[in-house]
């Protein structure tokens, strides 16, 4: 294998090494916290979070991704950047903290201005770290940025438990976010040893900033995409129902994410690597979405299933209204597996416009969605409308990849279909396996039971239904699943 194979295949190692343990420890905090604070707490975090994301993009611009992408840099064009980023980051806070009291008046809800003014310093802690942060994305150093993420991630979780502990409230989820990203800006700065200097220059900011206005777009209309449902949940139906429905979209999205997480900033090389053969761009995508789904489906399906004796059994009784919002959203697990993986295929090919496309298709119909559930006044019709948009969009998204890969729709359904049908099998058979349990089981007790039940099934099933593809999994599996995934993809389309 070459240089890049081997540095892919280490950079998956790293990644997933430090994605599965942060998200371990992610899950765990956000465990402990959703059981020691109320949902209009998160509802809170949810509001701030929608003003403070959508400032985010701006404040970042792409810049952090045009280091990355940039052969060469100079210590000029790296200082300029970072002037830019801290006079960015300075400004952001300064607006969103005079902002604070317009905003908790336009969600009708006082309690948000200190969560608002205490996340308004995310930009101007974030921004001093964006620079080093790129540098070592940059050089690949993968073990360095995974023990980061773990060691902020550590420290966020026992600073927002401490603070829930002593009656902070919704500021636990703010001091959280707070000391996790100054950890980040620190060990970035000591690991790279990178340091600005007093140096600004306009012109030298020029080429970067125009290679990311068409990123800064799409992030733009996709960031509204995932936030408007938030925003309408959380102006028109107050803080405690955006709580139960935040976390409900969270624990839909975990198995998505985490996996992604894993893979993603690894496949995207492998894939631009192969971005003269369209051929082998479509057959390393098929496979590559045949084991995420694989993965992926029984994941979601579990959480749609059991989703009764997982809200109760982990999180308590006092998010019970979180079941129904689970148990709906989840279905938007299985297209949502498809169409976000298409995000690599528009990147690797460098096919901005294409993606700028996507945004709208996508960005469009989730809002239509989220306001057509609106109009029948409840965040379960908000759910069903979101659901049905994402199968929805299965279509188009794959009509745009057609012209870029020639794969049709029944290429990609005829790879994923078998994985998604056992997942369902599997999820039925946990449901009904909770309802026949004793009701002097405790929620957890029937939560392991339904576990390895659903896990003897769902391999079973497999091994009958789907042979081939279970051997290929059982065999990456053993040999070490991160590497070998890549691998299998690179060493069939003989990359070096």
């Amino acid at each position: 294998m070459g240089s890049l194979t081997n540095k892919v295949v280490k950079g998956v190692l790293w990644n997933g090494f430090g994605n599965i343990v942060a998200q371990v420890l992610q899950f765990a905090t956000s465990i402990i916290l959703m059981r020691l604070l109320h949902p209009s707490d998160y509802g809170l975090l949810s509001m701030a979070m929608i003003c403070t994301g959508f400032a985010g993009i701006f404040n970042e611009f792409g810049l952090g991704t045009a280091i990355v992408q940039r052969n060469k840099i100079s210590e000029r064009e790296l200082s300029s950047i970072f002037w830019m980023n801290l006079i960015n980051g300075f400004l952001f806070t300064l607006l969103l903290y005079l902002a604070s009291n317009s905003i908790s008046y336009f969600f009708h809800a006082p309690e948000l201005k200190p969560v608002l003014k205490g996340l308004s310093f995310n930009f101007l802690i974030g921004g001093l770290g964006i620079v080093p942060g790129a540098l070592l994305q940059k050089s690949m150093r993968f073990d360095w940025i995974s023990k980061i993420t773990i060691i902020s991630t550590i420290t966020g979780g026992f600073t927002g438990i401490w603070l829930a502990l002593h009656g902070w409230k919704a500021m636990s989820l703010v001091g959280q976010s707070l000391s996790s990203l100054v950890v980040i800006v620190l060990l970035r700065f000591l690991i790279t040893k990178w340091y600005p200097g007093f140096i600004f220059c306009w012109k030298d900011l020029k080429s970067f900033i125009s290679f990311s206005l068409f990123l800064t777009a799409y992030n733009t209309i996709d960031y509204w995409s995932r936030r408007f449902d938030d925003l309408i949940v959380g102006k028109f139906i107050g803080a405690n129902a955006l709580g139960i429905y935040s976390r409900a979209y969270y624990l839909m999205l975990m198995p998505i994410a985490q996996l992604f997480s894993i893979v993603g900033g690894a496949i995207l090389p492998a894939f631009s690597s192969l971005q003269s053969d369209k051929n082998k761009v479509k057959q390393s995508f098929i496979q590559s979405i045949r084991i995420l789904g694989f993965f992926c489906f029984p994941i979601i399906s579990f959480l749609i299933f059991a989703s009764d004796n997982f809200i109760l059994g982990l999180l308590g009784k006092k998010w019970g209204n979180a079941i129904p919002i689970l148990r709906i959203l989840g279905f938007a697990g299985f297209p949502l597996m498809l169409t976000v993986s298409t995000s690599w295929i528009f990147v690797s090919l460098g096919e901005t416009k294409q993606l700028f496309k996507w945004g709208i298709i996508n960005s469009v119909t989730i809002i239509l969605a989220v306001l057509i559930g609106f109009s029948f006044g409840s965040v379960k019709a908000i759910s069903w409308s979101y659901v049905f948009a994402n199968f929805f969009l299965v279509y188009p998204v794959i009509r745009i990849l057609r012209a870029l890969i020639d794969i049709t729709f029944n290429e990609i359904i005829k790879n994923i279909i078998i994985s998604c049908l056992i997942s369902l099998c599997m999820g039925a058979i946990i449901f009904m396996v909770g309802n026949f349990l004793p009701s002097s089981l405790s929620s957890i007790a029937k939560l392991i039971v339904q576990f390895l039940v659903g896990f003897a099934t769902y391999l079973s099933l497999s091994k009958i239904l789907s042979n081939k593809l279970f051997d290929q999994v059982l065999h990456l599996l053993v040999s070490n699943f991160k590497i070998n995934f890549i691998k299998s993809i690179l060493l069939k389309n003989k990359v070096s």
